[in-house]
């Protein structure tokens, strides 16, 4: 994971970069990115074999003419640029990080920003700015919706008491 100069530019307090690492760190926890390339590799093996089985009903079709030999490696690079184009482009939703995941890891990132002693509304106003920064992600309104619901199973913040001199 990388913290940008843009990032640190678009957030405007400590809370609000804790909540937008934690909200990383939460898609790491959860697998998130592991899951899509298993989906991917699942779909690369369908759409070789789909590739196969066409190759051989056609070689089959046509009694031999033109024939294509099912195990010729072109094919193995034509199915993994049609997956890459289909997951890379948005195309396969599933390969794509679901909205639920996104409000998954703002409810946790939430959580552990409670637990460190930040206040999860710094993480929310930060949203705003990110907004549209990311196709997959749930509008920044819905995301403030789902974080204020969270923050409201939270206990209350225990009160800042000034530092001695």
């Amino acid at each position: 994971m990388f913290v940008t100069s843009g990032l640190l530019a678009a957030v405007k307090t400590d809370g609000a970069l804790a909540g937008v690492v934690a909200h990383e760190v939460a898609h790491v926890v959860a697998n998130d990115a592991l899951d899509v390339l298993r989906e991917q590799n699942e779909l690369r093996c369908q759409v070789l074999e789909l590739t196969k089985s066409t190759v051989s009903a056609s070689n089959e079709f046509m009694n031999g003419e033109f024939a294509l030999d099912a195990n010729d490696s072109s094919l193995v690079v034509m199915a993994n640029s049609l997956v890459d184009a289909l997951t890379t482009r948005g195309y396969w939703v599933k390969a794509q990080a679901t909205h639920d995941d996104e409000l998954l890891a703002d409810a946790e990132a939430a959580r552990w920003m409670h637990a460190s002693g930040f206040d999860v509304r710094e993480y929310a106003d930060a949203l705003a700015t990110l907004d549209g920064l990311s196709v997959p992600h749930p509008t920044a309104a819905k995301r403030v919706e789902a974080l204020e619901a969270v923050r409201q199973t939270l206990p209350p913040l225990p009160i800042a008491k000034p530092k001695k001199k």
